[in-house]
């Protein structure tokens, strides 16, 4: 029993640095855009946040194609990132993978364009793992894919984590993670 609480209060306290560290993050960033003035865009994207959160911590319920889009768009409010795409499993193409502290490189399939053709413009891969199984993915383009193999940023982190969040949301949701309705997600 104490041992269970003692990983439960872990978790929540690595969640809560998540999610200010994300949110500090993209608060600069309407920092930098507003003059220093916090946008209403800035609350909307804390508000993203703090719902994935909960959704994470299998504190709330959100319908799961909210949970993505809320992902979807903090990932596309994140410094370097120039659009964001969300794509279910099986994809059409590999792409570079983006994990925590490193990028991976897929290997070439017999039966599948080779990844030595991959150009930034084509972007890189966040993956969204349930259970232990590929299940969608959002694919970014922008200064983040450009930057890709020269090195790591603060960002990379950050959107991996969120897309953790993600993964997280989808597994504690009480609904099959088959539920979601790509056609309401917007693609920008």
């Amino acid at each position: 029993m104490y041992k269970g609480a003692v990983a439960f209060l872990a978790a929540v306290a690595f969640a809560a640095v998540v999610v200010v560290a994300l949110a500090v993050t993209v608060r600069m960033r309407g920092d930098r855009v507003s003059g220093g003035q916090h946008t209403h865009a800035g609350a909307a994207v804390d508000d993203r946040l703090a719902r994935l959160e909960a959704a994470a911590g299998g504190l709330a319920l959100h319908p799961i194609d909210a949970l993505v889009e809320d992902a979807r768009l903090a990932l596309a409010a994140l410094e370097g990132i120039e659009s964001c795409r969300f794509e279910l499993f099986p994809y059409d193409t590999r792409l570079p993978r983006m994990g925590h502290g490193r990028f991976e490189l897929p290997a070439d399939e017999p039966c599948g364009p080779s990844i030595a053709a991959w150009t930034p413009a084509d972007g890189l891969e966040i993956p969204i793992i349930v259970h232990g199984l590929p299940y969608a993915r959002f694919v970014v383009t922008g200064p983040i894919a450009r930057r890709a193999p020269a090195g790591l940023t603060a960002v990379h982190e950050q959107a991996v984590s969120l897309a953790d969040r993600l993964s997280a949301g989808i597994a504690n949701h009480p609904n099959p993670p088959w539920s979601i309705d790509p056609g309401r997600l917007r693609q920008e």
